[in-house]
């Protein structure tokens, strides 16, 4: 178990047993808002399921149109897009979103395309098809300012930590960057 801090005061114990606890909080606060953008049906429930298990709120569409949304974009704290798309693929993705909301970090998923947009330099950063649940959610993380601390790194707070510690605010090992 290691212990949860969130920016809004609310922490919480997350179970680090399985691959698909990567947290035990109860309706506690969200951590992202992503707008998810993949063609594959089963691959677009698979990443919604990883990011929503994270506890972050997922808004997934099968092509990149929402990328034209000025107001879908001012709702996402992070754009996950494919790059092959049918519509509006995801090199258009990116330089919609860079053109409507510079600061929005993208995060492109490729199977077999080798990168080549110059404007492609501008994601922050890339999954290769086939990729781990942790790789995807390691790579959010990032990409929303949510820093994970190991437990052995944070062994004072987190060595008497307990869920009445939780509830109260006790220090904790996730934080996010404001």
């Amino acid at each position: 178990m290691i212990l949860l801090r969130y920016p809004d005061g609310g922490s919480a114990l997350r179970s680090t047993d399985t691959p698909h606890s990567r947290s035990a909080k109860q309706n506690g606060p969200v951590m992202a808002e992503i707008l998810l953008m993949e063609d594959s049906p089963s691959l677009r429930r698979i990443i919604t399921r990883y990011l929503r298990d994270a506890d972050h709120t997922v808004s997934a569409f099968g092509n990149g149109l929402p990328s034209r949304d000025e107001a879908a974009l001012d709702r996402a704290d992070l754009v996950v897009t494919d790059l092959s798309m049918p519509e509006i693929d995801g090199h258009q993705v990116l330089r919609n979103t860079h053109h409507l909301r510079p600061d929005l970090p993208v995060i492109v998923m490729t199977g077999t395309e080798r990168i080549t947009d110059p404007l492609i330099d501008r994601a922050f950063g890339y999954l290769h098809k086939p990729f781990a649940e942790e790789a995807l959610l390691e790579l959010v993380d990032r990409a929303v300012g949510i820093e994970t601390i190991p437990e052995n790194e944070n062994a004072n707070e987190s060595q008497n930590a307990t869920e009445a510690d939780c509830a109260h605010g006790a220090p904790g090992t996730v934080t996010r960057k404001d």
